[in-house]
């Protein structure tokens, strides 16, 4: 089933493998087969990602289910206090991924950035 990835992180802050985000944790695929990511200016593998397959969408789907109770519960100013925080740690961390933006696909950082930083 579920198992835990590697987390250690190289000088760009990428991990050597990124599973599935599945109810609350990263998972490996049921598969067991990944994706290399390759740097298109170096040709290198930036990172390994897990192939989804109809198991994977069946895990998310029922994590989805089981946590969708606590969160319609919830009042409005609580769900809006976890949606500003999510906002708010994607902003602090916008240079990082328009960092990994560009080696994953070589675009000019400064595109990424000048895009990121004015929708945040």
């Amino acid at each position: 089933m579920a198992t835990q990835l590697k987390s250690a992180e190289n000088e760009y802050g990428i991990k050597p493998e990124y599973g599935h985000f599945i109810g609350g944790e990263w998972v490996s695929g049921d598969s067991g087969k990944t994706i290399d990511l390759i740097n298109p200016a170096t040709g290198a593998v930036l990172t390994k990602i897990q192939a989804g397959n109809a198991k994977d969408i069946q895990r998310a789907v029922a994590a989805a289910k089981a946590a969708f109770p606590k969160w319609s519960e919830s009042s409005p100013a609580e769900r809006q206090e976890i949606l500003i925080e999510v906002a708010r740690r994607l902003k602090a961390r916008h240079q990082h991924y328009a960092t990994l933006e560009t080696l994953n696909n070589g675009k000019p950082i400064r595109d990424r950035c000048t895009l990121t930083c004015r929708r945040l």
